[in-house]
């Protein structure tokens, strides 16, 4: 309604619907998923940091212009990196299941436009409970993942190493590139600010005022907002807190005792079980959800935060796993072996050496693990039934079956609320973010 009001005062006039027209659902969806762009761009930073600077004095020194230095320095230097995050994309994008279940309500309307492999999984393990038929197609969810994988390695051969040999490229001018950046930006961020101005406004005017300036102050958004759902808002925030502290706490643990075992420690199968483990990035949720779903539910413990928390424990995230074991590979033998000859096992170099020194991995993981739990939805979705057991995700979207389609100010009031402690977290933690993924140990 909002993308429509813009493009009216503009002089265009038949716009369709955009997420309930067919021919647009999906389009939209795409472009929501590609809006969430922010666990990518840390990546892209951490490997900008990588790169040294005395390629591009060295290049300044031969007069390169900053744009030739991109093109022959920046990209080549970045292929691997481009590659990771391309492979983790698409693993993502096979388990898109958010937007479209929120947009369509789960039906994966209109006439199945938005019904995703994943809503469809959901609608037959969860709706009509085939849990043998949802299980199948989790594993064919997986090979056509390694599918998609396996063909991103082999193209990469080609591109990987080979992008210094790329042509020259048309050179603009400093002013034209910071336009570029500065509308791309605006792009990008408008959202975010509409819907800070949106919870200050009548929800009668929400979608028919684009400007970024609410007339006046509509502060009972928040107030009616707060006690609109069956409980007070404060009780999904402090669910959802919970559920983050319990997570965190497991992922720290877990994943650090695990990433010290395979840097530091010599067993039988040792490459074997880090191949292994390696593998599980790419493995879709979809693949295990039904099992645990019927695990969890014999143990009695659906409906309750143990499903949620307790995989935490066992070191299932495979990506702090493996961050934290180039951490440690980077920190010096010569440490542990000076330990060793003080007479401190295993136990005291990790707790006494090696932990320490592991603050930006271990922070890093804090930060991400919070981030992705306080906005998971799917999980919370599964396992969690009772209204005064709901996370935030899960209390935003029954706030649109609580109050309407019409009642959009109060839900925007809300979400903005819920951006809050994420915000403090970044600030907290966003000096760790970069250099946790950039170094890997004492330099």
């Amino acid at each position: 309604m909002l993308v429509n009001e813009l493009l009216g005062r503009l002089g265009f006039t038949d716009l369709p619907g955009w997420v309930s027209d067919p021919r647009s659902a999906l389009w939209t969806i795409v472009l929501l998923h590609v809006w969430t762009f922010g666990a990518p761009m840390v990546i892209f930073l951490a490997g900008l940091r990588q790169i040294p600077a005395q390629y591009y004095e060295a290049a300044a020194v031969d007069g390169a212009a900053r744009w030739t230095r991109f093109v022959h320095i920046t990209l080549p230097l970045l292929t691997p990196i481009i590659f990771f995050n391309l492979v983790l994309q698409t693993i993502n994008a096979f388990q898109s299941f958010t937007q479209a279940f929120v947009v369509s309500g789960g039906t994966g309307g209109p006439s199945d436009s938005t019904l995703f492999y994943t809503l469809y999984l959901y609608q037959r393990g969860f709706g009509d409970f085939d849990m043998g038929y949802a299980s199948a197609m989790g594993w064919v969810l997986l090979l056509i993942v390694a599918a998609f994988t396996a063909v991103n390695f082999a193209l990469s051969r080609r591109w990987v190493s080979t992008m210094t040999d790329s042509g020259p490229l048309r050179l603009i001018t400093r002013v034209t590139r910071h336009l570029v950046l500065i509308a791309v930006a605006i792009v990008m961020i408008y959202p975010l600010l509409w819907m800070i101005a949106s919870a200050l406004r009548p929800s009668d005017e929400i979608f028919h005022v684009p400007g970024l300036l609410p007339p006046g102050g509509e502060v009972g958004n928040y107030v009616k907002g707060w006690t609109a759902l069956r409980r007070p808002f404060s009780t999904y925030l402090l669910n959802s807190t919970l559920l983050v502290i319990g997570c965190v706490i497991g992922n720290l643990v877990s994943c650090a005792l695990t990433a010290y075992a395979f840097a530091r420690m010599r067993f039988w199968g040792r490459q074997v079980c880090f191949a292994v483990m390696l593998g599980t990035i790419m493995l879709p949720v979809h693949v295990v959800i039904v099992p645990q779903y019927i695990l969890f539910s014999q143990t009695g413990w659906v409906n309750t935060m143990v499903p949620l928390v307790l995989p935490k424990f066992l070191a299932t995230d495979a990506f702090f796993v493996f961050l934290m074991v180039q951490f440690i590979r980077g920190i010096p033998r010569e440490l542990d072996e000076a330990a060793r000859i003080d007479g401190c096992g295993h136990v005291r170099i990790f707790s006494r050496i090696i932990l320490p020194l592991m603050t930006p991995a271990l922070a890093t993981t804090a930060v991400f693990t919070t981030i992705w739990l306080w906005n998971d939805f799917f999980a919370s979705l599964i396992y969690l039934t009772s209204p005064d057991k709901f996370t935030v995700p899960l209390a935003l979207r029954a706030f649109l079956d609580a109050e309407g389609s019409s009642e959009w100010g109060p839900m925007f009031a809300m979400s903005v609320l819920s951006l809050l402690p994420m915000f403090l977290v970044f600030l907290v933690g966003q000096r760790f973010l970069v250099r946790g993924i950039a170094t890997t140990g004492l330099r």
